[in-house]
């Protein structure tokens, strides 16, 4: 069989093949676009230039700024394996890399066109990346051949088309599939050929492994440590267990059988087996641990040896132990502890008789690597609460998962002996399962505590929200479990103490968000936010306070997304650890944290165009709220207007999207405790209060607070215009949703008349549209019809001139039209109007209730329809079905069921035309029943007729 060339010998084709690259790009490229990729030479020029880039981005672009922070490790990368590859070749001088990174900086300043473009950039390069990272570990272990190595070249010049490519598709507008599809093309060669090289190593290490046992085995023969008497001199069976079976033991089926599949003999083969079982403390590791070992006795292994793995002494004494029961051939009373340990392990790695080994709560993989065997006929299980420690030398590992809400409250009525619960008892024990996080330990004690209680799980479940610190511990009296031996509070204590400054400082600020979804950028962040902790914008100190965490499991990071995640009870437990004044100062950064990443309201305008990046911190900024809540009854008291701007621009938020009941949490929060109520600060929260009122019906309320604002405004000097003009209108739009009409258009008139005495060159920091589409409601209401075409039609135009043609903004104008002309008695053109408004508010927030109310205006006009009676009551239902269908989903975060109600009053309506009387009934009644409620409120306005009045609980812009 011929050798195959050595890299040497065709290192010119290496070299004819990059120019060939290098030309089909000019090729691709066009000359222009080819001479602006030669200007970067090198990736510290690429990440200089994506660094201007960034600083260059004009308007609110955090999704933008968030994913170019993300390419970073994808370049350091890129250059490792471009340096190796040319280097390899002999033919680094030749082989010009500039080209490499021109194309990629060109691709990503195109891509910074589009959001989702950039996305796509930046998670092809981040999955080569990846790749590259998985050839960095593999090539080290085993000798590239010329042809294996051709085809890794072959990766880089593939990745310098690629780009080329989609260079050309931004350029011309081309077809994005085109481009998508040649980079899911290059990751799947990549992969390909990775995968090739991962099978390489592994024969390579089986090879290596072989060898090595047989080292090991010709070594103790050598020294004569191998016993020569049979294994039929040792005493087996032997069973070195902490305890028998867990009666109490529930669940884990499909990871026990993981387990037994991942340790089980193949063929007869002697070798070692193993696997490691990691998460948090009180998962139940250790209980899985314990049951699978029971069930190698019940399956007849005739050695079973549990381990304690958190110091050497543990480890010893454990073997000496098992060794003076099972008595190994050559063993002597008279022998020393470290003689009998050498000879115990020594028999452990020669004998043919199966055995396993748990090695339980390893905190220190030296330790583990120092007592592992290295051969023989058995089976190790570790289990650890660090992901880090079970990834070596264990040869997989599992992560235990909490247990589901369902499992939780099986396990939880289980343990307090509720065999057969009535169903509000199986519904509360649901309910404590998910405040317990699934965490097996909690579940143990909770049960406990309800079990010397003897109180029902109904009964109980009020009484653990008022006292859940102090039922973290079992009761007093209760029964000791001997399988939990630990407490809430002990099983962390050590991860806890052992934590240095800069991590116990981490885990404390994550106390302060919502556990799951903490995006990695917020708190790690490129420069130095004022009053924070310097660790943070210092990459390196910040990944290893990261590092040790994870080390200890005290949290978790979806390498995908970038998002930190932590148990709840962790969370708990460690707010609680700190000092008090620990926590007032971590919560002045946590709140700064949030101030920073939160977008903020641009003109005071609307939010939609940052919507996702509000959406991933809103839950953060309401647990940062919830920490604050239980600082304040010690005197604690932040007065920082940057922290009251971000609540009123995040109860701003929690208004557009619907998020009533936490918009007016945050918000009335927010008011109550600014001290100065004069301030124009106190001003702009009454405004978002407000907001949320009149999204929610409640018109006197949203009234109140709009003029409180209002006499704010016109007090102080430093009150802008456009600030004083949004004022007048928001008083007018409460005043319409009271049915003032009149009095509401008085208002919107002084908006409107600061607005036109403005500068031209200022006007457009003028709301003008919403002062004209608040004028135009009125209007309408009165019938004055052409006047409210007027207004919509000069809203029109200015929308049209700040956000385009087919904006959410032309969607509301859309909106007003249609009800016009549904009054003016024109059905064709409502209906037109109409279906105008749901095209444009459906795209992106298709839950949205301006989308539900668009239907139901839809219906109305169906139903109104003067012929095709049968067929237009059809086309109604199916409109009403399925704004009811948003309606009910919007209902937990409204708060109140006003917008369904009005839906099944109209569906009552057609279902008695229809003959369908005992279906229109049960709507009728529910819809009377919810519309009773809400009027017994006195929250919400007399409307002045009674088909009216189901529009008093909407927000008057979808009535």
């Amino acid at each position: 069989m011929a050798a195959y060339p050595t890299l040497n010998e065709i290192k010119d084709d290496y070299v004819s093949t990059w120019e060939e690259a290098i030309r089909s790009a000019r090729e691709i490229l066009g000359e222009d676009d080819y001479e602006n990729v030669q200007n970067i030479h090198s990736p510290d020029q690429l990440a200089q230039k994506i660094q201007c880039l960034q600083k260059n981005l004009k308007g609110p672009r955090s999704t933008v700024t968030q994913l170019l922070r993300g390419i970073k490790t994808p370049i350091l990368h890129l250059q490792t394996f471009a340096v190796f590859i040319a280097s390899a070749t002999g033919s680094s001088n030749s082989i010009n890399l500039a080209c490499v990174w021109g194309v990629l900086y060109l691709l990503i300043e195109l891509g910074v066109r589009s959001d989702d473009t950039l996305r796509d950039v930046i998670q092809y390069l981040g999955e080569l990346s990846d790749n590259i990272e998985l050839f960095e570990v593999y090539r080290r272990s085993v000798d590239l051949d010329p042809e294996l190595f051709g085809r890794f070249f072959a990766i880089l010049v593939d990745l310098v088309l690629t780009a080329a490519g989609a260079i050309k598709q931004l350029r011309k507008n081309g077809s994005w599939d085109i481009v998508l599809k040649n980079f899911s093309k290059s990751l799947k060669d990549f992969s390909a050929r990775i995968d090739h090289l991962r099978q390489m190593v592994e024969a390579h290490q089986v090879t290596e492994m072989s060898l090595k046992q047989d080292e090991v085995l010709q070594s103790l023969r050598r020294h004569n440590l191998q016993p020569q008497p049979s294994d039929k001199e040792a005493n087996l069976p032997y069973y070195q267990l902490p305890f028998g079976r867990n009666p109490g033991f529930y669940g884990r089926t499909k990871l026990l059988g993981q387990i037994h599949d991942a340790l089980e003999s193949h063929g007869g083969e002697q070798t070692i087996r193993s696997i490691a079982l990691w998460g948090i403390g009180g998962i139940g590791k250790s209980q899985v641990a314990l049951e699978y070992a029971n069930q190698q006795v019940l399956e007849k292994c005739p050695l079973v040896l549990w381990v304690p793995a958190q110091t050497a002494t543990d480890m010893s004494r454990a073997l000496v132990t098992a060794a003076g029961h099972v008595r190994p051939p050559g063993y002597e009373d008279t022998m020393s502890a470290d003689r009998i340990r050498f000879l115990m392990w020594n028999w452990l790695q020669t004998t043919e008789t199966p055995w396993l080994i748990v090695f339980d709560n390893v905190d220190d993989n030296d330790l583990l690597l120092s007592n592992w065997p290295a051969t023989g006929n058995g089976q190790v299980l570790v289990t650890c609460r660090s992901e880090l420690v079970a990834a070596s030398p264990a040869a997989g590992a599992f992560e235990i998962p909490p247990f589901t809400k369902e499992e939780g409250a099986t396990l939880l009525l289980k343990l307090a002996r509720k065999p057969s619960p009535k169903p509000d008892d199986a519904a509360a024990a649901e309910e404590l399962s998910e405040m317990l996080g699934g965490l097996a330990l909690a579940i143990e004690i909770t049960a406990s505590q309800i079990f010397v209680k003897k109180k029902s799980m109904r009964q109980f479940l009020p009484y653990f929200k008022k006292n859940k610190l102090s039922l973290r511990v079992p009761p007093r009296y209760a029964p000791k479990n001997p399988y939990y031996t630990e407490t809430l509070e002990t099983v962390w204590q050590t991860a806890f103490d052992s934590l240095d400054g800069n991590s116990s400082l981490l885990l404390g600020l994550l106390c302060f968000f919502a556990p799951d979804d903490i995006p990695r950028s917020i708190v790690n962040t490129d420069t130095m936010i004022p009053d924070t902790w310097p660790f943070m914008s210092n990459t390196e100190e910040y990944e290893e306070a990261e590092a040790q965490l994870l080390h200890m499991s005290l949290i978790k990071i979806n390498e995908e997304t970038e998002m930190i995640s932590l148990h709840r009870l962790v969370q708990e437990a460690y707010f609680y650890h700190q000092p008090e004044h620990l926590r007032r100062e971590t919560f002045g950064v946590a709140y700064r944290v949030l101030c920073e990443a939160f977008p903020k309201r641009e003109l005071r305008r609307q939010m939609y165009e940052v919507w996702e990046t509000c959406e991933l911190l809103i839950h953060h900024i309401e647990a940062a709220q919830d920490k604050y809540e239980l600082l304040r009854p010690g005197g604690f008291d932040v007065q920082d207007p940057t922290l009251q701007i971000m609540l009123a621009d995040a109860t701003w938020f929690c208004g557009e999207t619907s998020s009533l009941v936490l918009g007016e949490k945050l918000g009335r929060r927010a008011a109550e405790y600014c001290d100065d109520k004069d301030s124009l600060l106190y001003a702009y929260l009454c405004e978002s209060v407000a907001t949320i009122d009149h999204r929610r019906g409640r018109y006197q309320a949203a009234y109140d607070f709009f003029l409180q604002s209002l006499h704010i405004r016109e007090k102080e000097p430093t009150t802008t215009g456009p600030e004083l003009a949004d004022a007048y209108s928001a008083v007018g739009l409460a005043l319409f949703g009271l049915f003032k009409s009149e009095e509401s258009i008085e208002y919107v008139d002084k908006a409107l008349a600061l607005a036109h005495a403005a500068p031209e060159e200022e006007q457009h920091t003028y709301n003008i549209d919403r002062y004209q589409r608040n004028r135009s409601r009125p209007q309408a209401a009165l019938k004055r019809f052409e006047e409210s075409k007027i207004d919509v039609g000069a809203a029109e135009a200015f929308q049209t001139k700040v956000y385009g043609p087919d904006s959410h903004f032309h969607g509301e104008t859309a909106y007003i039209l249609g009800k016009i002309a549904y009054q003016e008695g024109d059905l064709e053109l409502a209906m037109k109007y109409l279906q105008r408004a749901y095209d444009l508010q459906y795209p992106g927030k298709p839950t949205h209730q301006s989308v539900a109310s668009a239907l139901y205006h839809q219906a109305l006009v169906c139903m109104r329809w003067p012929t095709d009676r049968e067929q237009r009551d059809e086309q109604a239902l199916n409109y009403l079905r399925q704004a009811l269908i948003i309606t009910q989903f919007n209902e937990p975060r409204r708060g109140d069921q006003g917008e369904t109600a009005r839906v099944k009053w109209q569906i009552s309506k057609i279902w008695d035309r229809q003959g369908r009387t005992a279906d229109a009934a049960m709507y009728r009644t529910a819809a009377l029943r919810a519309k009773v409620e809400l009027e017994r409120t006195g929250l919400h306005p007399k409307a002045p007729d009674e088909e009216q009045s189901w529009d008093c609980f909407s927000d008057l812009v979808d009535r």
